[in-house]
């Protein structure tokens, strides 16, 4: 089966701006590829062999790590005969140093968990190339193991019935094993065990995402592109918050349909969108449409867990972990230095507002925010007594009687008292 990325009707010259290479339904297990023809082409071209060869292997960088992203288990190269050894001296010079260099550069799949075995009769290469070819077979000899444990951990994710029966079973064994003397078991059924165990401890394990960006890499390049945040009177920086919303859905919808770990990834996405939510939450309160709707989603998951609904909850889940991503940067939109002031001006928000009031409000928002940090810096675990905890509020009810539109009645600014105080408190237990 040839790869799409070689199939002419499906090339990346004839995709749509804005499509991907179509996978089939089903990878093979194995792909080799012969990398031949590099040298006449470049004498085609009037240029010399070594180029030729120079922009292969640029080929067969792009070309190896296509095969790892897409989930293609085994892809064998060939690039090197022993019937190379007869063109000229500086040809195979200009090979081998580019051999050396793509060696050079092979931590790359090492951080991917590349498997790479190197078949053939090295006898005659350099002494660093044959060096670095057992560092790197050596290195990455445990990398299949752990990806069949992960193919393992995500086939258990499937759904939650399965996970739960298997962590029971599993935590059992482990009990049980406590109380076997060594001798009562055999190496194969303790082999057995240990990747019983295995399996175990990769579904416990949360597997660590800075942010978005560190989860959606692993859907094939789709999403690659970084905002920039740009305050006031200050330079743009570069943030790391990934920017979800140039995502295209579709595309997305296609790949992740050829992902070999949904339940992993879903599983991992889940994850960061409970997170992000939790402390979007604590910054702001008023967001709880957005735990609600997360609730939705999770719910009719486990309402009927089966490979059909695993699309649709990642995409439901993308969508959200979009929309939140949104919402972390409103603050910037809305004229804010922060989250925080953000928040008190949510609290503080009504229907029906003019422009003029609404400006009122940021204005409120910003310096309320300002005095209540001053005044809790000056006081010794305020929350502790009725005094200091009063002194807040009262700051708060001044403030707002003073500075609040006069649109805002007296059972208003009750209101907002209220919920302003209760902020803090949860906010601000120590020194802001």
């Amino acid at each position: 089966m040839a790869l799409p990325f070689f199939n002419k009707k499906t090339s990346p010259k004839d995709e749509p701006t804005t499509g991907a290479i179509a996978l089939p339904e089903q990878l093979p297990q194995h792909v080799g590829f012969i990398m031949d023809g590099n040298g006449r082409w470049a004498t085609k071209r009037g240029m010399p062999r070594k180029f030729g060869h120079r922009e292969g292997a640029k080929n067969f960088k792009d070309l190896s790590l296509y095969c790892r992203d897409i989930g293609l288990r085994n892809a064998s190269f060939y690039v090197f005969s022993t019937e190379n050894w007869k063109r000229p001296q500086d040809e195979v010079d200009a090979i081998m140093d580019l051999f050396w260099d793509y060696l050079c550069e092979a931590d790359q799949y090492l951080e991917r968990r590349v498997r790479m075995v190197f078949v053939g009769d090295r006898s005659r290469l350099q002494d660093r190339l044959q060096k670095r070819m057992e560092e790197l077979e050596h290195d990455s000899r445990d990398f299949e193991k752990m990806n069949l444990v992960q193919d393992a951990v995500n086939a258990m994710c499937e759904t939650l019935e399965t996970k739960k029966t298997f962590q029971t079973y599993a935590s059992e064994l482990a009990r049980l094993f406590r109380y076997a003397d060594r001798d009562d078991v055999d190496d194969a059924v303790r082999a057995r065990k240990n990747a019983i165990l295995a399996i175990y401890e990769g579904l416990q394990q949360k597997r660590k995402h800075a942010d978005n960006t560190d989860l959606m890499v692993q859907i094939n390049g789709i999403v690659n592109e970084y905002i920039h945040v740009e305050k006031p009177d200050q330079e743009a920086v570069p943030s790391r918050q990934f920017d979800i919303s140039k995502i295209d859905f579709d595309l997305l919808s296609r790949e992740f349909a050829h992902t070999r770990r949904k339940n992993l990834l879903l599983r991992d996405l889940d994850e960061l969108v409970n997170q992000q939510l939790a402390k979007m939450l604590f910054a702001n309160p008023q967001r709880i449409d957005y735990y609600d709707r997360y609730q939705e989603i999770i719910d009719a998951y486990n309402a009927e867990q089966n490979r059909a609904t695993i699309e649709k909850t990642f995409m439901d889940l993308m969508e959200l972990a979009s929309s939140l991503d949104t919402e972390q940067q409103r603050y910037v939109r809305e004229g804010f230095s922060s989250d925080e002031e953000l928040s008190v001006y949510d609290l503080l928000f009504s229907e029906n507002l003019t422009k003029q009031e609404i400006e009122t409000i940021k204005k409120v928002s910003v310096d309320l925010l300002t005095k209540i940090k001053q005044q809790i810096a000056k006081l010794d675990h305020w929350t502790d007594k009725q005094e200091t905890k009063a002194i807040v509020d009262n700051l708060i009810r001044n403030t707002l009687w003073q500075e609040l539109p006069n649109s805002y009645d007296v059972s208003d600014i009750q209101t907002y008292q209220k919920k302003i105080y209760e902020y803090v408190y949860m906010r601000y237990p120590e020194v802001a």
